[in-house]
């Protein structure tokens, strides 16, 4: 098969959409232009018309692979522009159940729709690099890895559940984004500015020590926000293969991600469950146990070798068919 991968992502990128993109792409041949293309493939919605315009150029048909914000983003042109190139794509993956029902508005033949979860790499993730961080010695320390924006939770959280835990517990925000000064403002507001720590995006190495050396829980306090969806939250994966518990609302795509009970713990939006839940874990015995089990859970159901095999046969049946 000769696949033509369409991406908006550079391998290089610490973001979780980024490094799907890298680790699917590295694991087919790389695109041999001097022949026939087989199939173009867009890794996310966004690049739909390019697809189709490339595809139809090329003589060949169009895949996507959908994460769900990039079907849901509220804006009206862009929406016309899904309307009109989604239905024509050969076969549509979804990284997550959650993103399924999504598609029903778009009247996509179902048996043309798949779910096919990324793996979970942590090769990126293997050597540590120590950074200078306030002094956290005797700190239960929370950690989020993720862009700043409202659907994150990072507001709710800090609001709802840190102001309510006792002084030893201090939030890491690993991220940037447009919220940063917002989050920043209320960490004043709330006399939490002493007990929380932002992070601009670090490298995988500072990234490596946080997981494995600093933090204790990563949590993810997500909220539901329509026109703004979760995909399947690749970074609390890659915190649970770490070995690292995971605590993760029950919204959009992450339970697709951390099986509650298995590698991590879904909680509703009730504050104190979280505290609740946070307390028990600080108990070292519980906490190293359910890390253990995230770890060993993790690394057997999600393996990049399943998700490359089930790519690689829709490609297949897809090509076959045309």
């Amino acid at each position: 098969m000769n696949i033509l991968f369409l991406h908006r992502k550079r391998a290089g990128d610490i973001g979780g959409l980024s490094r799907f993109v890298a680790e699917l792409v590295s694991r087919f041949p790389r695109t041999v232009y001097t022949k026939p293309i087989d199939l173009v493939h867009a890794t996310d919605a966004t690049l739909l018309p390019v697809a189709a315009v490339v595809a139809t150029a090329l003589g060949t048909p169009y895949t996507v692979t959908i994460h769900g914000l990039d079907l849901v983003w509220p804006n009206v042109l862009y929406q016309l522009s899904i309307k009109f190139f989604l239905p024509k794509a050969r076969h549509i993956i979804v990284d997550s159940k959650e993103t399924l029902p999504l598609l029903s508005a778009h009247h996509v033949d179902r048996k043309r729709i798949s779910f096919i979860a990324p793996g979970i790499s942590i090769n990126q993730l293997r050597k540590a690099t120590p950074f200078p961080l306030p002094d956290l010695r005797g700190k239960y320390v929370l950690i989020t890895v993720s862009n700043v924006v409202p659907r994150k939770g990072h507001a709710w959280f800090m609001t709802e559940v840190l102001w309510r835990l006792g002084k030893n517990y201090h939030y890491l925000v690993v991220g940037d984004g447009p919220q940063k000064k917002l989050l920043t403002d209320l960490a004043h507001q709330l006399g939490l500015i002493s007990r929380v720590t932002f992070l601009n995006t670090v490298t995988h190495g500072q990234l490596t020590y946080l997981l494995t050396q600093v933090a204790h829980i990563m949590v993810f306090p997500n909220r539901h926000m329509p026109g703004n969806w979760e995909g399947f939250g690749i970074a609390a994966g890659e915190g649970a293969a770490m070995g690292l518990p995971v605590l993760a609302s029950r919204v959009d795509g992450l339970p697709s991600v951390i099986h509650h009970g298995r590698n991590g713990i879904l909680l509703g939006s009730r504050p104190e469950v979280w505290i609740q839940t946070i307390q028990q874990l600080q108990k070292t015995g519980t906490q190293n146990r359910i890390g253990r089990k995230a770890k060993t859970y993790t690394s057997s159901h999600f393996s990049w070798d399943t998700t490359v095999t089930a790519y690689r046969k829709i490609f297949q049946e897809v090509i076959r068919r045309t």
